[in-house]
């Protein structure tokens, strides 16, 4: 507390590690309230008004260490925290990849054999009783299937140049 001379009339410091804090002995008094932040404090001037008349100026000045290792400790935190996410965001990331892309990669890489080599005795592996396994076994039924056919149409090529062969042979004899 500050006398309206601005010097110093009483104080009071509160225990504690940080209790040696240099007042000044004297302060310019404010004509109105008046906050100003330091980098380890915050010190408040207020006017002290008693009946009307100016008494003096009350000064707190208040340490933000506390405040500043708190928001350290926050930080902290928050980084751990991130640091936290994103791992568990990469290994969902992997264990998405080894479940669902490396399955659909393999149903590709099996079309794309079949494109190329028209061998359709070629199959998609096992994937599991999931939709992509699902979609694995009837990529595999549709293969058997066009397999079964295309040996059909090769048969029945096969029959018909046969009896073409034979007409033609008959054709060419003389009754």
């Amino acid at each position: 507390l500050y006398d309206n001379s601005g010097r110093l009339f009483a104080s009071y410091l509160q225990a504690g590690p940080r209790a040696h804090v240099e007042l000044p002995t004297r302060i310019v008094s404010p004509t109105t309230a008046r906050t100003e932040i330091h980098h380890d404090h915050i010190l408040v001037l207020q006017p002290v008004v008693s009946r009307g008349a100016r008494a003096g100026t009350l000064a707190l000045r208040v340490s933000t260490e506390q405040l500043r290792s708190r928001t350290r400790a926050y930080l902290w935190s928050l980084g751990l925290l991130g640091l936290g996410v994103l791992f568990a965001a990469v290994a969902l990331a992997l264990m998405l990849e080894r479940m669902v892309s490396r399955p659909l990669l393999g149903l590709a890489r099996v079309s794309r054999t079949i494109a190329e080599t028209k061998d359709y005795s070629v199959r998609a592996a096992h994937s599991g009783g999931d939709e992509l396994g699902l979609l694995g076994g009837a990529f595999n039924q549709m293969l058997t299937e066009v397999e079964r056919q295309q040996q059909a149409a090769e048969e029945a090529i096969q029959v018909r140049d046969d009896f073409l062969s034979v007409a033609s042979h008959e054709l060419k004899t003389p009754l």
